[in-house]
């Protein structure tokens, strides 16, 4: 709206002699060619101050939609997002491995190194994830994040996650910092839910826990929790 109002206005300005000519104005009738300049340049400095305002709304609209899709510490997605990435997936279904990942002990490194190096190592941790499996990379809690990838060979997320562990033990070498991720397979025309594939690889998570941790388990390689256990 603005951007018209103001090219109409320029467009006013630069035809004034033949728009006022047009108009049939007397020769020497000066005063109501100064009034009508006037007008038009007090409306086109309104026009201006208005589109500016009008910017910077929506900067400051794009800004916090920005904030509430993603993390303040890490800057990768949050856990809105992820809720609203898992909601269209339920919807348009593809192949797509669902991981969740945290950082092993991460209690334990903040009750020995402080929550400043707590929060460092979730913020390198984050850029890893992203570096890794991309976009659709998200932290939903904590140490705790997960990822929606179309990788869905075992053996290339495998080595992901230790590129990853390599990457996190040469920025902290003194310190045996890691992560562990579990897997879950959500295939095209499965019957399984994106929340059944969440929980699967929530257990296969644990089941990395189990075995040593700094270490990556998948759904399929690991026992179906029997109900009531």
């Amino acid at each position: 709206y603005y951007l018209v109002h103001l090219l109409i206005s320029f467009t006013i300005l630069l035809y004034f002699p033949q728009i006022t000519e047009m108009a049939y104005f007397r020769p020497g009738s000066s005063g109501v060619y100064v009034n009508l300049l006037f007008f038009l340049l007090i409306s086109l400095l309104l026009d201006i101050h208005h589109y500016r305002i009008s910017r910077k709304e929506l900067e400051l609209t794009r800004d916090l939609e920005n904030l509430s899709y993603h993390d303040q510490l890490t800057g990768i997605s949050n856990r809105r997002m992820y809720d609203a990435a898992f909601a269209k997936l339920e919807k348009e279904p593809e192949d797509v491995m669902v991981g969740i990942l945290d950082l092993d002990g991460f209690k334990g490194i903040n009750d020995t190194y402080g929550h400043d190096f707590g929060d460092d190592c979730l913020i390198r941790m984050a850029a890893l994830l992203q570096e890794a499996f991309g976009e659709r990379s998200y932290r939903i809690g904590g140490d705790e994040f997960a990822v929606l990838t179309s990788m869905t060979d075992p053996a290339a997320i495998r080595e992901k996650l230790d590129w990853m562990n390599r990457r996190l033990k040469e920025a902290y070498p003194d310190r045996s910092i890691s992560t562990s991720g579990g897997f879950a397979l959500r295939a095209t025309g499965s019957d399984l839910s994106m929340d059944a594939a969440e929980k699967a690889a929530d257990n296969a998570l644990y089941a990395a826990k189990g075995s040593g941790k700094h270490s990556c388990r998948f759904a399929d390689e690991i026992p179906a929790p029997q109900p009531g256990a």
